[in-house]
């Protein structure tokens, strides 16, 4: 996992950080019971657009999992959202927001219209956990964790389960990379209690921030993120999964 960024402040500034709350669920204040946020004091230039409270107040604050998320984030890294590119590593679980189109006869709550008179559309943006594949320059590469409401892939056509793989909480047996032109036609994970979909063998997650991954798969496709986007840090995959999808990623782009 990354590293924590160092601790400069002196007593006093931490303790007046620790003083100070913002309440889960409005930026007026208002408590919704997911618990307090503290508010982190912006002491200097750097970082200072992933280290305010109005960064906090664009994820949804009523969700246990993003406070689960941002009380991690102040605890390791002393900010909000990732101000740095050395806070994300290949192989980590991320928690951004992804912006999408809303179609035009589609009416959905918290919907905004877009275009400033130019053209006329709406937009949405929706929390979606990922996978980082590959870190660049200027972007990371990103495979997105789907739960399609809480169902895995007993949501979806079996036509498309070759798609996904599945995502485990647990250490599997064999974690091992693929070898080179294997593709698992057979998941091994031998668990009466868990109805395995995906053909593929399933990830494993090394360490959890949140306990949002249940019934999660992962799309064995890639999408550009920048490192400018407020990221959030949620966890890691083990070594031998984060090769096992990049090569079921590139054999489905084959």
């Amino acid at each position: 996992m990354p590293a924590s960024r160092s601790h400069s402040s002196s007593s006093s500034e931490s303790a007046g950080r620790s003083s100070m709350y913002i309440q889960s669920g409005s930026s007026e204040g208002g408590s919704t019971g997911c618990g307090e946020l503290p508010r982190l004091l912006t002491q200097a230039p750097e970082g200072a657009n992933h280290m305010s409270t109005y960064v906090a107040y664009q994820f949804d604050l009523e969700l246990p999992h993003v406070m689960d998320l941002l009380h991690h984030m102040l605890d390791r890294y002393d900010t909000v959202s990732c101000y740095s590119s050395n806070l994300i590593e290949e192989g980590v679980l991320i928690y951004c927001l992804e912006p999408f189109m809303v179609g035009p006869n589609q009416t959905v709550e918290g919907s905004v219209r877009v275009g400033c008179g130019k053209f006329d559309a709406k937009a949405k943006a929706k929390g979606r956990f990922g996978i980082v594949t590959r870190k660049h320059e200027q972007h990371i590469k990103v495979a997105n964790i789907y739960t399609f409401g809480d169902r895995g892939l007993e949501y979806k056509p079996r036509r498309i389960w070759k798609e996904y793989a599945e995502l485990s909480a647990e250490r599997i047996s064999n974690d091992e990379p693929y070898e080179d032109g294997e593709i698992m036609e057979e998941n091994d994970l031998a668990d009466a209690d868990r109805v395995v979909r995906s053909p593929y063998r399933s990830l494993s997650v090394a360490e959890s921030f949140t306990k949002a991954f249940d019934k999660s798969v992962v799309h064995l496709m890639s999408y550009p993120i920048s490192l400018t986007s407020q990221i959030l840090v949620a966890g890691s995959i083990t070594p031998g999964s984060l090769a096992r999808l990049r090569t079921l990623i590139a054999q489905m782009d084959a």
